[in-house]
């Protein structure tokens, strides 16, 4: 490992262009749970899967059951969740002039609240929960206080505070997807975090990148760690601990 470390390190060092594509097991270090991860008692409380939950149509037809596990299941969470070693070190890595871009399938605010600015969200964020008819917006914790489902009340609005996030049968933004894309192509190093790879956008955009020195960093083994240049199996901030900005390591 501190062989691996020492070119992941040595990498860095030579790179002003760094993509950092976050995956959930980023923020699972922060205690924010993946959501198709739930506990023994999930289906005692909730008669659907989260998919299923998570999803346009539901949230349509069943506002209240959607934003009973929306504020349980999604944003309870936060409330307890800080930046770890990972959202930290690429904040400062991002005040280095190291950082192209952190393209993330979180929506959880926390590379943000780490100091990060060069952040695209794929999925959009959990921290925007605005009116669709009107500029007003809502709070995380004014998403949890409320007892049921948070209708807006100005000048007689009525439309449903609705999180910002993309939801199972929306399309992803075309926009957002298109930066991505070119940041990808023209990063000098590509390191792939927390994810599994198996899910739209993560695993085209491993097939997108054709540079040498791509990183993946995942505690489990899968398919697709053939297709890197440096395959690290540990945890994100194991990897990302052992990392200087500005500063070389060798191996021992």
């Amino acid at each position: 490992m501190n062989e691996k470390i020492a070119i992941l390190q040595q990498w860095i060092d030579e790179s002003s262009s760094i993509v950092f594509f976050s995956g959930a097991g980023v923020s699972l270090e922060s205690g924010v749970p993946d959501f198709r991860s739930m506990g023994n008692d999930y289906f005692q409380k909730y008669d659907y899967p989260p998919e299923a939950i998570l999803s346009r149509t539901f949230f349509q037809r069943k506002p209240e059951e959607f934003f009973q596990f929306y504020r349980d299941r999604i944003l309870r969470p936060l409330l307890t969740a800080e930046p770890n070693t990972t959202h930290n070190k690429l904040a400062t890595l991002e005040a280095a002039g190291k950082i192209r871009r952190i393209i993330t399938q979180n929506m959880d605010g926390l590379h943000q609240e780490a100091g990060s600015l060069k952040v695209l969200e794929l999925y959009g964020s959990v921290m925007r929960n605005p009116c669709p008819d009107c500029e007003r917006r809502r709070t995380v914790l004014e998403i949890l206080e409320h007892p049921n489902v948070p209708y807006c009340d100005v000048d007689m609005c009525g439309a449903i505070f609705t999180p910002e996030i993309f939801l199972f049968g929306d399309g992803l933004d075309k926009e957002t997807m298109t930066t991505a894309m070119f940041d990808m192509v023209n990063a000098d190093l590509l390191i792939i975090a927390g994810t599994s790879l198996l899910e739209y956008p993560a695993a085209a955009f491993v097939h997108l990148y054709g540079r040498k020195k791509m990183v993946l960093i995942n505690e489990k083994e899968h398919a697709m760690d053939s297709r890197a240049d440096l395959f690290l199996n540990a945890s994100v901030s194991e990897v990302m601990s052992q990392i200087n900005v500005g500063e070389k390591i060798t191996s021992s």
